[in-house]
This record gives structure tokens, C-alpha cells and sequence, in this order.
């Protein structure tokens, strides 16, 4: 008697063989990758991020110049003779100052941001959270400073600024107060680099923030793009 095995071996491979046709001339599904940025586009992309983080940014209103530490160590003994307003004069006069300088600073370096020029933004992606403020600082400052010293100084004399400040300091019997004249010739610098500082720190947190959520970046898909690269 012979074996069913050798028939039933045969129907086997008549009836499965087009199911094994099939799976092995069936195509591997493909994943399309989206094209890699070239240099030029990182670049590119960077710059333009960087620009809208900038305008992002910025906001003027929230920039607050306390005074020298002189002037504020003065505060008290004019409040114990009295003479507060005296104070509240100069107080009122640096305040004024920022307020005409903060939003002029703030043009001044959008305006700059538009003619950077990055070789190669790699190194930025790949740098610390700041590092496109830090490189932005560096390219922009001079010039900026130079645009922005006359603005603070107009700025200062509409205000009286020097005037009562000097009151601050006479009442106080200037002889007798360390560092009086060199503090009231300082401030002018002081109204500058507390405004520069506190600018280039909010682009900074906007950047921080920009690189652990792209997205951030509204309407601008290649700057979208390239600063995800920096999550990676």
C-alpha cells in the first residue's frame, strides 16, 4: 500500500504555490524621506529663525533700569532728612530716560539682525541655548552701541537727567559722598548696558525656548526645520 504523503505533498504545493508567488514578488513598501537641508538652507534657516526670535522677543515696556547702586544707597539718608522728592526727581528722570531709549534699542537691533551674515550655522545649532544671541551680540554690539549712545544721551538731557542728579548729591554735601561726579558722568553707560543687557537676555530665553519647541517659531517653516535639527 503506498503513502498518502507524497499526494497530499503535491496538492500542498498546487494549492498554496500562487499565495507564495505572490509574497515573494510582492514590492517592500517604501517610506519617503524628506530631502536633507543643504548648508545654504541651514544657514539660511537659522538667520531667518533667529530674526523671528528677535522680533518674538523683544518688549521694551518690560525693561527696567534700577539706579546706580551710589544713587540708590543715597535714597535713604535723603528720606530720613526729608528731602524724598528730591529722589523721586532722578528716579523719574532715569525712568523717563529708558523709557525713550528702550524701543529705539529694540529697533536698532532688529534692523541689525537683518544683515547678519552667518558662514555656517552648524556650529550654532549644535552650540549651548544661547548660542545664536550670544553670536548675534557679538556681530551687532558695536555698531549698535554707536547708534544707540547719542539716543540714550538726547534722551537724558530732555529729561534733566544730570541736573537732578547732581541735586541727588549736593543735598548730600557732594564733597563728602565718594564717587559722586564719576557716578553722574557714568550714567549714560549705565542706561546703555542695563538696556542692552536685559534686551540680549529676553532674545536669549525667546531662543532657549524656540530650540525645545520649534514650533514656536509661527510662519516660518524653514526656520522650523532647521532649529528641530538642534533637538536631534
Amino acid at each position: 500500500m503506498k503513502s498518502p504523503l507524497p499526494s497530499l505533498l503535491l496538492v500542498s504545493s498546487i494549492v498554496f504555490a500562487p499565495f507564495a508567488a505572490v509574497a515573494q514578488t510582492a514590492p517592500t513598501a517604501s517610506v519617503a524621506k524628506e530631502p536633507a537641508l543643504t548648508p545654504a538652507q541651514i544657514n539660511q534657516g537659522f538667520k531667518s529663525g533667529l530674526t523671528t526670535i528677535v522680533n518674538q522677543a523683544l518688549t521694551p515696556t518690560a525693561i527696567k533700569v534700577p539706579a546706580p547702586k551710589l544713587f540708590a544707597e543715597a535714597e535713604a539718608p535723603l528720606v530720613k532728612a526729608n528731602k524724598a522728592a528730591i529722589y523721586q526727581r532722578f528716579n523719574a528722570a532715569l525712568t523717563e530716560t529708558v523709557n525713550k531709549t528702550t524701543p529705539r534699542a529694540a529697533e536698532l537691533i532688529k534692523n541689525a539682525v537683518k544683515d547678519l551674515k552667518i558662514e555656517d550655522a552648524t556650529p550654532l545649532l549644535s552650540g549651548s541655548s544661547d548660542a545664536g544671541t550670544q553670536f548675534l551680540r557679538k556681530a551687532v554690539q558695536a555698531s549698535v552701541r554707536e547708534a544707540l549712545l547719542p539716543i540714550i544721551k538726547q534722551a537724558a538731557t530732555g529729561a534733566g537727567l544730570a541736573v537732578k542728579a547732581r541735586e541727588v548729591f549736593s543735598t548730600l554735601d557732594a564733597a563728602g559722598v565718594k564717587g559722586g561726579a564719576k557716578a553722574i558722568s557714568d550714567l549714560e553707560e549705565h542706561v546703555y548696558k542695563q538696556v542692552i543687557d536685559q534686551s540680549f537676555k529676553q532674545i536669549a530665553q525667546r531662543e532657549a525656548a524656540v530650540r525645545a519647541q520649534p514650533d514656536l517659531l509661527t510662519g516660518n517653516a524653514l526656520g522650523q526645520k532647521v532649529f528641530a535639527l538642534a533637538k536631534k
